[in-house]
């Protein structure tokens, strides 16, 4: 098979979508799982659902599991959900508190930091240190958890984080709170997930609450390019009264795990991402005042945040299996706020859960277009900028592992402004 995927990646074309192939063969997601998906930083939860010791959250991917606890000393840590004795499922719960864990099988015992404890008199010369949790790379930003599946060649965590700091503190996402969590299923490949999720071409015609909201869904604006004299009078605007402005997009440097963010207004009139855009909750972070714009953050392909100024919506995409994508949702609110006083779980999660469903139609619609023999690969439009990048990316991923040099990205470049600008207690770095 390694042969026909070589094959395959020598046949695609800059600027168009990808072969059949890569949305339906199982060998392919295989492939997929190895090169380009385990070996990524991914999201896995806030620090508050984790708060005291024993507190753990189970995060899978691909068929891969790891725990992530924090231990009796206040780290948090990650490790392989599987136990050294013979291999057994060590957590079968999504979360939860534990003062240890015991495999349901031969009932191995391991604590907080890993370390096996029980092994039920195994005889000399049997060392328990020798047989600990298999541990995984943690790293937390700005209160946002995110593990890593492998321990070798992995995206450095820190550039990343360097980078996106200065936008995620704004909101004070440290101290924030899981006040709402959903998780929507797709029937369809990971890739047309993140076709769908990276470009608003189909934003006027499938998302009408969204496009309320945004003066781009209508428009034919291609992503990042200048947005003309509106957006810069709002940007003098908002760095008048001290808050967070620009834009960064790192790609070239970084091509392991490329990011972006960006500070834009809402469609006048609207302060928030609600149905009539009036604030649902409390004020976050070092925000002093509704400035009528929103922060999004992308580390690609995977994690986004949208954050208004009174609460953020965290997106985690998942590849499951060859036919089958999670995307969980997290809104986070002010650590002190309180549900029913000081926020409307649901109008605050209105726009983004009906976007959502919407979404989960309209991908696994183009799942059972792309397994038909009539399907073949289409060109991108110039509005689908981002999405052209990112199969660009993935292409130049596996050909990278297959030993081919990689072909021309993608037809449509976007402007890279690497820019931070407005005032926070915390300079960009």
């Amino acid at each position: 098979m390694k042969e026909d995927i070589a094959a395959l990646l020598r046949t695609q074309r800059p600027g168009m979508t990808l072969d059949r192939d890569f949305y339906v063969a199982p060998e392919i997601f295989e492939t997929d799982a190895e090169v380009v998906l385990l070996g990524k930083w991914h999201y896995v939860d806030h620090v508050s659902s984790v708060a005291e010791p024993g507190d753990f959250v189970v995060f899978s991917l691909c068929g891969e599991s790891v725990i992530v606890v924090r231990g009796q000393d206040g780290e948090i840590r990650g490790f392989h959900n599987v136990c050294r004795h013979r291999g057994s499922r060590l957590c079968r719960d999504h979360k939860g508190r534990r003062r240890s864990f015991v495999c349901p099988y031969h009932a191995w015992t391991y604590d907080l930091e890993g370390r096996l404890v029980n092994s039920r008199g195994m005889p000399e010369p049997f060392r328990r240190a020798d047989h600990g949790l298999v541990p995984s790379p943690v790293r937390v930003l700005e209160g946002l958890i995110f593990v890593n599946f492998t321990d070798a060649d992995i995206p450095d965590f820190s550039f990343i984080a360097d980078r996106l700091q200065p936008f995620l503190a704004f909101h004070g996402l440290d101290d924030a709170k899981v006040a709402c969590e959903r998780t929507y299923s797709f029937s369809a490949n990971w890739k047309l997930v993140l076709d769908n999720f990276h470009e608003c071409l189909h934003c006027a015609p499938a998302h009408r609450t969204f496009s309320a909201i945004h003066d781009h869904a209508g428009d034919d604006t291609v992503p990042g390019m200048a947005p003309g004299r509106a957006f810069d009078a709002w940007e003098r605007e908002v760095r008048s009264i001290g808050h967070l402005t620009g834009h960064l997009d790192i790609r070239d440097g970084f091509p392991e795990q490329p990011f972006r963010a960006h500070r834009r207004p809402f469609r006048a009139g609207y302060l928030t991402h609600t149905t009539d855009g009036r604030p649902v909750a409390p004020l976050m972070g070092r925000a002093t005042c509704y400035d009528g714009g929103h922060t999004g953050i992308v580390v690609e392909p995977f994690f986004s945040v949208q954050a208004a100024n009174d609460y953020a919506t965290v997106f985690s995409i998942r590849p499951i299996d060859v036919r089958h994508t999670e995307m969980k949702l997290q809104w986070l609110v002010r650590g002190d706020a309180r549900e029913g006083r000081d926020y409307d779980v649901e109008r605050m999660t209105e726009v983004w859960h009906v976007t959502s469903l919407e979404d989960e139609r309209i991908v696994d619609n183009h799942q059972l277009g792309v397994e038909t023999r009539a399907y073949c690969p289409g060109p991108y439009h110039p509005k689908e900028a981002m999405s052209a990048r990112v199969t660009a990316w993935y292409l130049a991923q596996l050909r990278k592992a297959f030993g081919q040099v990689p072909g021309a990205s993608y037809p449509y470049r976007t402007e890279n402004r690497a820019s931070v600008r407005g005032s926070s207690n915390r300079p960009p770095r």
